[in-house]
């Protein structure tokens, strides 16, 4: 089973077809990188693996998790398996790097600051 798969994903917004006839699968341990100029859909891809954004139509499976028709609950549940960095993204001043990218974990994950430190 493929950690991400994207089965004939469409997106929309308003007249601007976003994604179209997206068909891909990621396995877990795999790099992948998404390249394209502005405006070609990479952010949106990324964005609809933990629902930020929504899919008109086709099924998008995320470690397990059926993405289009899930419950808050599962969306929670996705949420704490799923990171991410934004292209514009705001850290703490007061931090560092490390312990920025571990709060996450440790506040949500209920993780020790060495698990944290480890994953990271």
């Amino acid at each position: 089973m493929a950690l991400i798969e994207y089965k004939n994903v469409e997106k929309y917004y308003g007249d601007y077809h976003a994604l179209r006839n997206i068909n891909l699968e990621i396995e877990k341990g795999q790099v992948v990188v998404l390249l394209g100029p502005s405006g070609s859909g990479k952010s949106t891809l990324i964005r609809t693996m933990n629902a930020l954004e929504s899919i008109e139509t086709g099924s998008l499976k995320v470690n397990g998790h059926e993405i289009a028709n899930a419950s808050v609950k599962d969306l929670v549940q996705l949420r704490k398996e799923v990171g991410m960095v934004f292209q514009h993204f705001n850290l703490y001043p007061h931090k560092t790097v490390l312990e920025n990218v571990t709060l996450a974990p440790i506040k949500v994950l209920g993780k020790s600051q060495k698990e944290a430190e480890t994953i990271a």
